[in-house]
């Protein structure tokens, strides 16, 4: 009888101590993971910005900024494509458009001046296009230009 009850005890301090390693290496665990999630969020005294893996995110902003600067480039391509594709209309029209065509800048004004000149409505809709077309594009740097500078101040 009391060497049954040893052995149980026994028995128990066994189960307590394999509980106490599955524990104890649970908590050796969770030690690493806090160790490395700190790491990840130092702060970098030169430069004040947040550092992942002790480099600073200097490379990251770069790396964004190229991405815009493809973006942009596609896009733009994109659209000399879909021009270049109505070449053949604008061609016929450019003679009766070259002596209409405002000298210098081509601001609101003087494309309104040329849609007044033009006297044909499909030569309207052409410039039309082309205005409207160009507030698209003058949109979406504007909106580039604010997302880089979203993200240049987020990071830092």
């Amino acid at each position: 009888m009391l060497l049954n009850s040893r052995d149980s005890e026994l028995k128990t301090l066994q189960e307590l101590c394999e509980d106490f390693k599955v524990e104890s290496e649970k908590q050796r665990t969770s030690i690493v993971i806090l160790e490395y999630q700190l790491r990840k969020i130092q702060t970098c005294w030169k430069c004040m910005k947040l550092q992942e893996n002790n480099q600073c995110l200097e490379a990251e902003l770069d790396q964004a900024k190229k991405d815009v600067e493809l973006l942009q480039s596609k896009k733009l391509q994109e659209q000399i494509r879909l021009f270049s594709s109505d070449n053949h209309v604008l061609k016929s029209r450019s003679r009766f458009l070259d002596d209409r065509l405002p000298v210098g800048n081509w601001d609101d004004t003087s494309i309104n001046q040329l849609l007044q000149k033009c006297s044909g409505t499909s030569d309207k809709a052409v410039i039309g296009g082309l205005q409207s077309h160009l507030n698209g594009l003058r949109d979406e740097i504007f909106n580039l230009q604010e997302q880089i500078l979203r993200k240049k101040s987020e990071t830092c």
